[in-house]
């Protein structure tokens, strides 16, 4: 058959449920695009459910059962549709997309194989109830897999050290662009020993060094939990809006300790420009954070929760520890710029934000600039008392 294109796009699970049964009556050795985009069966019985779980069925010639040729196929992506990872359709791809969170999960060292057959990939998006057998040598060079082509790596998987153990073993092109998401409820980062990306990234150079973080976190509609979105971006690859590496924690019950153990799993040494939507969290937690960036020139806080503003401003102004632990002076000592978005403005934050000011201002780190966007009116005695220890205050105007 000279069949080369299939395509079911979503919602039609039916469609790919009927397409899924006609080709395991054909063969389609020309085939070069399967894309069977259906996030659920159309039904629940078990039936549909054998059908989705049985994907091989549609590599397998009707004379024989066995697996016809699939050297032509490119690009494979399914969406709940099972295809045990030891068949050996997974090698030439240019796209490699997975959405399979219930079938049953590749080794490490089974996935590193199929990936080292698919050295033209260029996409290659998992999302997987997990990576089994982790055990791989991660000294022996023969279980490396270089990807010079690749444009895009996501993953979803439950555990950040499973993603990291993973990624130590890739060799990756400048213009990879990473996007990892999380999906098991997380009270906090992973401990010092898990990062979310490895410590040795000479071979990742897309997530070697960072110059501007975004956090941002929004409340889930259950309101128990919230979602932490992470943008990184890198001095020289990045563009404006262009990040290097996402980072998704999809439920976290406490994101202000997750936020406070950010320099645990990623590297802000470099990081001069960090910002933080929805900031909460007590001056202990914004203190543990602040630790990490000593290369912090620009601060921004949109949106706050109430009492962030007074937290951040009692942690900057609070004898820190360096990242290994030496007593040192205040943290964030290279901190320029603070710009405050859709503060209000009450009393607790007028005098957080002066003594802060004044603190940092006596001890050599004094605060140069501090902007308020979208905020109630200021007081002007409050701004003079900031102007006399050194701050230019620029309200509703970012100049």
């Amino acid at each position: 058959h000279r069949l080369r294109d299939l395509v079911s796009l979503p919602p039609r699970g039916h469609l790919s449920l009927y397409l899924m049964a006609a080709m395991s009556c054909i063969s389609a050795p020309q085939l070069q695009n399967l894309h069977l985009l259906s996030r659920e069966p159309p039904e629940r019985d078990e039936s549909v459910l054998s059908m989705f779980g049985r994907g091989v069925d549609m590599f397998k010639t009707v004379e024989t059962g066995d697996i016809f040729d699939t050297s032509a196929l490119r690009s494979l992506r399914l969406y709940e549709v099972a295809i045990p990872w030891e068949i050996d359709i997974y090698k030439n791809l240019t796209v490699l997309e997975l959405c399979t969170p219930s079938m049953v999960p590749p080794t490490l060292r089974r996935l590193l194989e199929c990936l080292r057959q698919c050295p033209d990939l260029e996409e290659l998006n998992l999302e997987l109830s997990d990576i089994s057998e982790l055990s791989v040598p991660s000294n022996d060079p023969n279980w490396n897999v270089d990807l010079p082509r690749l444009a895009s790596l996501n993953l979803v998987l439950p555990k950040p050290r499973t993603v990291s153990t993973f990624l130590s073993y890739l060799i990756l092109p400048p213009q990879t662009r990473c996007g990892f998401r999380f999906c098991q409820k997380l009270e906090g980062f992973p401990s010092p020993d898990y990062p979310m990306i490895p410590r040795d990234r000479s071979r990742l150079p897309g997530l070697s060094v960072f110059d501007r973080v975004h956090v941002s976190v929004t409340d889930l509609f259950r309101g128990d939990a919230s979602c932490m979105r992470i943008k990184c971006y890198h001095p020289t690859i990045s563009g404006i809006d262009d990040p290097t590496l996402v980072l998704v924690l999809m439920e976290t019950s406490s994101p202000a300790l997750a936020l406070s153990m950010l320099g645990e799993s990623i590297d802000l040494a470099s990081v001069h420009t960090f910002t933080v939507t929805g900031a909460q969290g007590n001056s202990v937690m914004w203190a543990s954070l602040f630790r990490f960036g000593s290369a912090f020139c620009t601060l921004h806080i949109v949106e706050p929760r109430p009492g962030a503003v007074e937290a951040i401003f009692r942690a900057l102004a609070t004898p820190s520890t360096d990242a290994g632990g030496q007593p040192g002076g205040l943290c964030c000592g290279a901190l320029q710029v603070l710009e405050l978005v859709g503060v209000r403005m009450t009393g607790p934050v007028y005098e957080a934000i002066l003594h802060g000011c004044t603190v940092r201002k006596v001890t050599g780190a004094g605060l140069e600039r501090l902007v308020l966007l979208k905020v109630n009116v200021v007081d002007e005695l409050w701004m003079r008392r900031l102007q006399e220890v050194g701050v230019e205050v620029h309200v509703n105007s970012s100049n």
